[in-house]
């Protein structure tokens, strides 16, 4: 009974701490649930957007960073998602420009790996 308990207790420790490394900011979850646009849906293009059929609300950025030595390495996609994370804070339904970096990292680097994605977040115009 006292080794269930025990695992137990270890793993809602590791389930805290993934949750708390992974939102420096906040309750973002709960901020994002509040706007009209839900992150999966907004999309995300490579190519410049044609000005006459969108408006520019803002640039938006996304990062993936593996923190830990044994941690997940930093990936695009977590990038790309957390681009669309930003753009729906703006109610943006498109993000135009999208480029991907992977940042070379050092000793001084917070991060193993890095991953920095940039774009314009959009909306049509009516």
């Amino acid at each position: 009974m006292g080794i269930r308990i025990l695992l137990a207790v270890v793993f809602c420790s590791a389930l805290m701490a993934g949750c708390s490394t992974g939102n420096q900011y906040g309750s973002q979850e709960s901020a994002l649930r509040a706007l009209n646009v839900v992150p999966n849906e907004v999309e995300l293009h490579d190519q410049q957007l044609n000005p006459n059929r969108h408006k520019i609300l803002s640039v938006v950025t996304g990062d993936s960073c593996q923190a830990t030595f044994r941690g997940a390495p930093a990936s695009t996609l977590d990038a790309q998602q957390a681009l669309r994370n930003d753009a729906a804070r703006f109610n943006a339904t498109d993000v135009f420009a999208v480029q991907c970096f992977n940042i070379p990292t050092d000793s001084s680097a917070r991060c193993y790996t890095q991953v920095s994605c940039v774009g314009k977040a959009t909306v049509p115009k009516q």
